[in-house]
């Protein structure tokens, strides 16, 4: 919810209000966010900290035009920084935003004076070191664990990465992200008719056209334009579950931005100027019935859904806890599929929450494969 106002809001900076409502619009009720808004993970925190970065850093900018280096600039500057910072605590695809928010501090501070500029510049960048101080000094003293996810997932070469790019962008309007946990599996994250907006918008950023909208920011396409492919990179850089839409999470406000300039310049250019209100009612309401029909109707009473958020891990753990209670004392052994991912007890966190066993001394988890170690007529689970 903090992120469709934040889209409201930088769109408001970027394009004008009525084109941010209709951005906000579309991302309050598109699958892509709402899915994602609705899980528990660290990755819709990404785009909520990029997108407010961004609204704080152009306020502080345009407060410092009016008043060189004034408290109200430099509370803001700091506030840019601090709220950028802290998106590094998040989801790892936001180790690219520096690229997003440092084009966007370009555009803004060009037109400043260059003494005003460094300032500013310093604040914001202090603001946010100071945000993400905490992780960069846990890095520091464990380079290890800042390569460790990049490393399992890096592509194997150039064929690879075009064919990632191509399917990322694709995931748009064909074919979207397999997992039902992410998505309708196969579905394109953006429903044809406001993905047909957003290619109309994307050719209009990439021509120059929103120019004539009146925009009140003449870079503002370019910016979303590098917004969108520097956002699909931790996606494209990858070698795991493409098209993959939490991985490319950041790319969402964007999107809906950029569809919404479509929408905006479709509106504009409609020439019965009586029936625009008409049919912009008609079409953002069935925008929206869709939206609900898919999360509300099709994705969540779909079994595969379930089976992609390991519910089999109750009925596994229950079953698991009734037997530990009846062999109470005894030597267990718990025997997991190896994933080859890193973590080889993936897939027992969740048990060993559901069954208290992470630290019972009388249960031990082992490797598939290593069943050799289990004591004979030992008490052996095979978890898949």
């Amino acid at each position: 919810v903090l992120t469709v106002l934040g889209v409201a809001l930088l769109g408001k900076e970027l394009l004008g209000r009525k084109t941010a409502l209709i951005a906000a619009f579309f991302m309050s009720v598109g699958f892509w966010h709402v899915n994602f808004s609705r899980i528990g993970l660290r990755a819709i925190s990404a785009p909520f900290f990029l997108t407010w970065a961004l609204f704080l850093l152009i306020v502080s900018c345009r407060a410092l035009r009016q008043n060189a280096m004034s408290i109200r600039s430099t509370t803001l500057g700091l506030l840019a920084g601090l709220v950028f910072g802290l998106g590094f605590h998040t989801y790892t695809s936001y180790r690219i935003a520096p690229v997003i928010f440092a084009l966007a501090m370009v555009c803004l501070l060009r037109q400043s004076s260059r003494i005003a500029i460094a300032t500013q510049a310093l604040v914001i960048i202090a603001g946010a070191s100071a945000a993400g101080l905490p992780l960069f000094l846990y890095f520091w003293r464990h380079p290890a664990a800042f390569l460790q996810r990049i490393s399992q997932i890096a592509p194997a070469g150039g064929i690879t990465i075009a064919r990632n790019a191509k399917d990322t962008f694709a995931m748009l309007l064909t074919h979207g992200d397999p997992n039902w946990r992410h998505n309708v599996s196969g579905s394109p994250e953006l429903w044809l008719p406001v993905g047909l907006l957003f290619v109309v918008g994307l050719f209009w950023c990439l021509t120059g056209r929103p120019k004539r909208f009146g925009f009140p920011r003449d870079w503002a396409p370019s910016l979303l334009l590098a917004w969108l492919v520097v956002a699909a990179l931790p996606a494209i850089l990858s070698n795991e579950g493409i098209p993959h839409s939490m991985r490319s999470i950041l790319m969402i406000p964007a999107v809906y931005l950029i569809a919404a300039i479509g929408f905006s310049g479709l509106y504009r250019s409609w020439p019965v100027h009586w029936l625009r209100p008409v049919i912009a009612a008609a079409f953002l309401a069935s925008v929206a019935i869709q939206g609900y029909t898919e999360y509300f109707v099709v994705w969540r009473n779909d079994p595969r859904v379930r089976e992609a958020f390991g519910v089999r891990f109750l009925s596994q753990a229950w079953s698991i806890r009734a037997a530990l209670e009846q062999h109470r004392g005894s030597e267990a052994y718990i025997v997991v599929q190896d994933l080859g991912i890193g973590d080889e007890f993936y897939l027992a966190l969740p048990l060993m929450f559901l069954t208290d066993t992470a630290d019972n001394k009388n249960v031990h988890y082992l490797r598939e494969g290593t069943e050799s170690q289990i004591p004979p007529a030992s008490v052996v689970y095979h978890i898949k």
